[in-house]
C-alpha cells in the first residue's frame, strides 16, 4: 500500500513539523494522521515536479500530475485510491485534527492547480474567461470520484475516461 513512500521522507517532516510527529506522544490521533502526512509529502513533491513547474507548458504539466496519479494507482493495481480521499472519507469525521489537517492538504492541491489553470489562461491554452478557482475544484472533485470508481472496479477505466473527457472537452 506504501508504494513509493520512503521513511525519509516521513523523517524529514518529522524534523520539519515536529508538532505533527508521528513518534510524539499525548495525541491519540496522531498515529492516524501519520501516514497521511508522510504520504502528502510524496503529493507536495509530485506537485513541484509538475503543476508549478514552469518551465513546462502549463497543460502539459497538469496532464503530467494526473499521470502521476495513474502511474500511483496501478502499482497496487487499482485498490488502494488515493489516501487523502481514503482519510477523508474514513477518518476525517471522527477527528477534528485530522479533517483539519485534510483541509489544509486540499487547499494546497486546490492552489496548485489554480497556479497551473492561470499559467493556462495566461499562455493562451485557455480562455481568459476560464475561472481557475472553480475549474481547478471540478478537476479535483471529478479525479477524486474516478480513484474511488478506479478503486471499487479494480480498473483504469475510470481515470482514463476522466483524462480523456477533461482534455477533449474542458481543456481545451
Amino acid at each position: 500500500m506504501w508504494t513509493g513512500l520512503t521513511s525519509a521522507a516521513c523523517h524529514e517532516r518529522d524534523r520539519d513539523e515536529p508538532e505533527t510527529s508521528c513518534h510524539r506522544g499525548g495525541d491519540r490521533h496522531g498515529w492516524r494522521l501519520c501516514p497521511s502526512l508522510c504520504y502528502f509529502a510524496m503529493v507536495q513533491q509530485n506537485i513541484t515536479k509538475t503543476l508549478r513547474n514552469d518551465s513546462l507548458k502549463p497543460l502539459h504539466r497538469l496532464r503530467q500530475w494526473f499521470d502521476i496519479q495513474f502511474d500511483f494507482l496501478k502499482q497496487a493495481d487499482f485498490r488502494n485510491g488515493c489516501l487523502i480521499g481514503n482519510f477523508s472519507a474514513e477518518v476525517g469525521p471522527h477527528s477534528d485534527m485530522i479533517n483539519a489537517k485534510l483541509i489544509e492538504m486540499y487547499a494546497e492541491i486546490h492552489g496548485s492547480v489554480v497556479y497551473c489553470l492561470k499559467a493556462a489562461v495566461k499562455s493562451g491554452e485557455l480562455p481568459a474567461t476560464t475561472d481557475c478557482k472553480e475549474l481547478a475544484h471540478f478537476l479535483y472533485s471529478s479525479l477524486q470520484g474516478a480513484i474511488l470508481q478506479a478503486k471499487v472496479e479494480r480498473s483504469p477505466l475510470p481515470l482514463k475516461r476522466f483524462i480523456k473527457i477533461a482534455y477533449s472537452t474542458i481543456l481545451r
